[in-house]
């Protein structure tokens, strides 16, 4: 009988298959044995470490289907903008985290979780509102979806965003004036965000990884599920994401497992990638594994860019933004499909559900494949025919349902957003709800 390197025992451990043991041996990194206190006396070495829990809980570690990990360790450094209740106390935050942290001139400042549905008009801050806070540096503030930022003048200018500047999927809102107000929406502010020197941003890549997995670790998430070129993450190539983790793990410094998704948001990117690149979905080692493509087929609620059949009540004519047309997004996930990918899709609004549950649909059907295990993220709003189909096909669905009433959704359909945990019960799938927790970024 091999010796292990700890044993805790007296304990109350769910293994998640039915049983409730009081004991288990470890060996390094893997679990060896799982029973009675008295089974565990075989295992026990010279050198073992034996931890009497006293009756404590024992689980499995939890694994976070859907996060940023990269910008979540970086958000760690960045100003908090969480639950300002007005665009004023939001100013004070940044201006007071600039003068806290003595940051010099011609750098850049970033925040996150402003939410203007907060402030007393419900109105988006402007560039107006960062110049007032300063001219001298180039600050850039995600709302708390992180789909919509705002920047200040001197980091529009730093960008070369004019008037002129478009990028299809998003969107540089103007002024009265006809000129960019610092609102930047989808796909137009991820593109923003990687017009960053980049070489700045290396450095801090495996820091924020550290940073970031070991405050989940502090909460008992073992494994993510992360895509790292979103958010206020890293604006650069993907596989010096890449190579930062394939660091830290031969380093024996990545504080959490790795389940990597790849942002390939455009047919062209797609095309770059299964052509320049060997990685597929699976490859891998113990501790990191590339996972799906992941797309976005609309934006958020809050934001009122979640892709909506019908208009929101409080912005007629206005069912957000789709990313794309059905045509494209069926040959996005056409070729990932056919290369070996495992797809994963951003859908929020019900318009933009059915639209990714049609494709979905259509791939499958003229590329049959076993196991494809193509994803859906958010699903905020649904109804009881789509879930079915979700179930029919068995798509992994991480969902989350909370505070759709809030949104100002369209006429007639809180009815269908409202019980849509009954909704998914009732469809026969198998859908992943949110876990809750400090270090949980949308």
């Amino acid at each position: 009988m091999p010796q292990t390197t700890l044993i805790l025992k007296n304990a109350c451990i769910y293994t998640m298959d039915g049983r409730v043991e009081e004991a288990v041996a470890i060996s390094g990194d893997k679990i060896a044995k799982v029973g009675s206190n008295q089974e565990m006396e075989a295992w026990q070495g010279e050198h073992t470490q034996v931890i009497d829990l006293g009756g404590r809980t024992v689980v499995p570690g939890f694994n976070d289907t859907h996060t940023h990990l990269v910008g979540y360790g970086n958000s760690l450094r960045y100003v908090n903008l969480e639950n300002c209740r007005s665009r004023e106390e939001m100013c004070r935050r940044i201006k007071h985290f600039i003068e806290e942290k003595q940051i010099p001139a011609g750098e850049w400042v970033f925040g996150r979780g402003w939410n203007q549905n907060l402030f007393p008009d419900g109105a988006f801050p402007t560039k107006e509102d960062l110049d007032n806070v300063s001219s001298q540096h180039l600050i850039l503030i995600i709302r708390t979806c992180g789909h919509v930022g705002i920047a200040n003048t001197m980091a529009l200018a730093d960008a070369k965003v004019t008037r002129e500047t478009y990028l299809p999927g998003g969107q540089f809102d103007k002024g009265a004036d006809g000129e960019p107000n610092g609102v930047i929406r989808e796909a137009a502010l991820e593109w923003f965000k990687k017009q960053r020197n980049p070489e700045s941003a290396r450095k801090e890549l495996k820091e924020a990884i550290v940073r970031g997995g070991e405050e989940m670790l502090r909460w008992g998430v073992t494994t993510v599920h992360t895509e790292d070129t979103y958010d206020l993450g890293y604006p650069g190539d993907f596989m010096d994401i890449y190579h930062a983790y394939q660091e830290l793990a031969a380093e024996k410094k990545l504080p959490v497992r790795i389940y990597q998704k790849i942002s390939l948001p455009t047919g062209k990117e797609i095309d770059e990638f299964l052509e320049g690149c060997s990685l597929r979905t699976g490859m891998g080692h113990d501790f990191y594994h590339i996972g799906p493509m992941k797309q976005w087929a609309d934006g958020t609620m809050g934001a009122r860019t979640a892709g909506m059949k019908d208009p929101y009540s409080d912005a007629p004519g206005n069912t957000g933004i789709y990313y794309y047309t059905d045509q494209e997004l069926y040959d996005n996930i056409r070729k990932a499909h056919c290369d070996g990918m495992q797809v994963c899709i951003h859908t929020i609004g019900d318009g933009a559900l059915e639209q990714v549950l049609n494709a979905y649909e259509r791939v499958l059907h003229d590329f049959p494949r076993e196991n494809h295990r193509h994803r859906l993220v958010h699903g905020q709003v649904g109804n009881l025919a789509l879930y079915k189909k979700i179930a029919e096909y068995q798509y992994p669905a991480r969902f989350h349902f909370n505070r759709y009433s809030h949104y100002g959704s369209a006429p007639g359909q809180p009815g269908e957003i409202l019980p849509c945990m009954a909704h998914t019960d009732r469809s026969g799938g198998k859908f992943k709800r949110q876990l809750r927790y400090p270090g949980r970024n949308a």
